[in-house]
């Protein structure tokens, strides 16, 4: 099955004059707040630049601007080093929340990451440096987009990753993507997020619990942190309630300062350092190359 006309991704650039319209970009069309491009002028554009691409997670209807999407842009401008140019991958990944949708934005995953192939592709040759964060079933997006190819990003970043964690082991379907980063794969989760922890089956995604491997030495390029001390449900739902707020607090990734500020210091530290541990240990969170079973 294939990606109907409306059903395909939507590829865009943020202007920095929308930088200051976080609460009208929420509510508003999502042409009305960032700049729809052709892919071979966005290819073009890329050239020599530091490239961040975003890419969200399932439920969220394509054709409007959805809040997690952009809270991922503002969040990443506040706290990262500068980067010459941010995309957003934003894909169809149903409207709705139920059993259902999570089959329906499975497939759409799937597919869309088929699609956007060439273009990760011609991206990746062309930019200077290129790290991509995926949210949620964005992490599949990502997964089904780079297999079966030569693409290479510098880093990839997984927040609350819809993938189950066995399956990024050897010989397992998305071993592969370890060949995708030339420098590290970065998984950020919770324990605490009500996505992955209301039912005992969710356990097993690496959303809830991270990667359980036994041996560091091979997965030399995976960091995980441990978010629970800030994604954590019983907290969220003590802060003031505000409008469009969802009742999950799995959406808490992609504006939280301090989860962003922890990526940006995995991106730029040694993975194993000392400094690092420090400095995450400073702000809750916990850190290492692999998550050891007992």
């Amino acid at each position: 099955m294939h990606l109907t006309t409306a059903e395909k991704p939507l590829v865009a650039t943020f202007p920095k004059n929308t930088v200051n319209k976080q609460q009208l970009c929420a509510l508003e069309p999502a042409l009305h707040c960032f700049t729809e491009y052709n892919w071979d002028d966005l290819v073009v554009s890329t050239k020599g630049k530091r490239v961040l691409v975003l890419i969200h997670g399932m439920a969220k209807d394509w054709s409007i601007a959805n809040k997690d999407f952009f809270n991922m842009y503002w969040a990443a401008q506040r706290n990262f080093d500068s980067y010459d140019m941010v995309i957003g991958i934003s894909w169809p990944g149903d409207s709705h929340i139920g059993p259902n949708s999570y089959v329906v934005a499975n497939r759409l995953a799937k597919e869309s990451g088929k699609f956007m192939r060439p273009f990760f592709k011609e991206i990746t040759e062309s930019a200077s440096e290129i790290n991509v964060i995926t949210h949620s079933m964005g992490s599949k997006v990502i997964c089904w987009g780079t297999r079966g190819t030569e693409t290479q990003f510098d880093n990839i970043v997984l927040m609350a990753p819809s993938i189950l964690r066995n399956k990024l082991k050897p010989m397992r379907r998305w071993h592969e993507l370890f060949n995708h980063s030339t420098n590290k794969i970065i998984v950020a989760y919770s324990n605490r997020d009500l996505a992955f922890s209301w039912t005992s089956i969710q356990h097993v995604g690496m959303g809830y619990d991270g990667m359980n491997i036994r041996s560091e030495k091979r997965y030399p390029n995976l960091v995980q942190i441990d978010c629970t001390s800030t994604i954590n449900q019983h907290v969220f739902m003590q802060l003031p309630r505000e409008p469009f707020r969802s009742r999950s607090n799995h959406s808490s990734y992609c504006q939280s300062d301090p989860v962003f500020n922890a990526i940006q210091a995995v991106l730029s530290m040694p993975p194993n350092s000392e400094a690092l541990r420090l400095t995450l240990e400073s702000t809750n969170f916990k850190t290492g190359s692999v998550k050891s079973t007992p």
